[in-house]
């Protein structure tokens, strides 16, 4: 089975069952995504990819000619732009880690439930959007294009690479997603993150900064997830960890 759309879809759907991949296709249609592309056949998946554009790729872990691991680890290879989604029905913690190892961006088993299924999907495509709104900026922002230059105020910057920067932590604020941050000792980098929790939804929360070199192997469980009263001999109250404490809010995770 190979169902293409005439005008195109950022999604690809691989798998050999092909009632399941029309159930797919039906549930991502009826809740208003584009229409998929479906394939049973793995052997064509890296053709398509080649010759066609996708920002999302589902695909299933047990597959007859090329199975699924095999075309993650292709895809992700050659691909590196592209969120792969594996689905399997093998519900075990070591599988899903392979294929997150392997590059998989999510991991979903069998049988799918369909609102997960859609959020998913929405998330991996709005990700794709904004990764291309943040590669559109270019190098030509400057600093009086700035929404918020106020917010900046306190970080020492005069190139247009720093002005990028600036516009890309303006963009991120609005976002849920993770933010990596990279830089040598000593440039900013939770200068950067307090900007970008201040510019959030997120600004009345707390922000917390934590020094992870400052941790241990055995305070990490507990620094992180904190305790109940009388978990172990010395806990004698009840202890917040940080990601309760910074729940709703911020956690700058330093020196990782």
């Amino acid at each position: 089975m190979e169902s293409l759309p005439p005008h195109g879809t950022p999604i690809l759907v691989v798998d050999d069952d092909e009632g399941l991949l029309l159930s797919i296709k039906a549930t991502l249609i009826s809740a208003g995504l584009p229409e998929p592309a479906l394939l049973s056949d793995s052997r064509r998946a890296l053709d398509l990819l080649r010759n066609r554009r996708y920002q999302v790729v589902l695909l299933d872990l047990m597959m007859p000619y090329v199975d699924g691991m095999e075309l993650l680890t292709r895809t992700r290879e050659e691909f590196p732009e592209i969120d792969c989604v594996v689905v399997s029905a093998i519900d075990d913690v070591p599988t899903a880690v392979r294929a997150m190892s392997a590059g998989a961006a999510d991991y979903l088993v069998k049988p799918l439930n369909g609102d997960k299924l859609v959020a998913l999907v929405q998330s991996h495509i709005e990700k794709q959007r904004f990764r291309e709104e943040l590669s559109h900026l270019g190098h030509t922002k400057i600093f009086s294009n700035l929404k918020h230059p106020e917010a900046f105020a306190g970080i020492i910057a005069e190139d247009e690479a720093m002005a990028l920067v600036f516009h890309q932590a303006e963009a991120v604020a609005t976002t849920d997603y993770s933010v990596v941050i990279n830089g040598e000792s000593g440039t900013g980098k939770e200068m950067m993150a307090r900007v970008i929790h201040r510019l959030s939804q997120r600004c009345a929360a707390p922000f917390f900064a934590v020094n992870m070199a400052a941790f241990s192997k055995t305070l990490f469980e507990d620094e992180f997830f904190g305790h109940a009263k009388g978990a172990y001999t010395d806990a004698g109250a009840d202890r917040r960890g940080f990601f309760e404490a910074a729940n709703g809010g911020t956690l700058f995770l330093d020196e990782i």
